[in-house]
């Protein structure tokens, strides 16, 4: 950290905003790749064996909702940061 305190500042703006932007990569590669680990969840919930009409009603409903419930985040983690969701209410 002392170094860059010797640097000028328009250089260490520029490093600190390419740092930012390299952040921000980060984070929404990151988002994505939870997004895509919901959706395979919800995939999963849908193809279990307890999802099948054949098993309990209960069995099939609570299947049915941690298929929505992971869909619901998948939705969550893919909308842009800047666009309000229902888990900002």
């Amino acid at each position: 950290m002392e170094a860059l305190a010797k640097l000028p500042q328009p250089t260490r703006d520029i490093a600190a905003e390419r740092f930012a932007d390299l952040i921000s990569l980060s984070i929404e590669a990151e988002r994505l790749r939870c997004a895509k680990l919901c959706r395979a969840r919800a995939q999963l919930w849908r193809t279990t064996r307890m999802a099948r009409s054949d098993s309990s009603r209960s069995a099939v409903e609570e299947t049915r909702a941690r298929a929505n419930e992971a869909e619901f985040l998948a939705d969550a983690l893919e909308a842009p940061p800047d666009e309000p969701n229902e888990l900002d209410a």
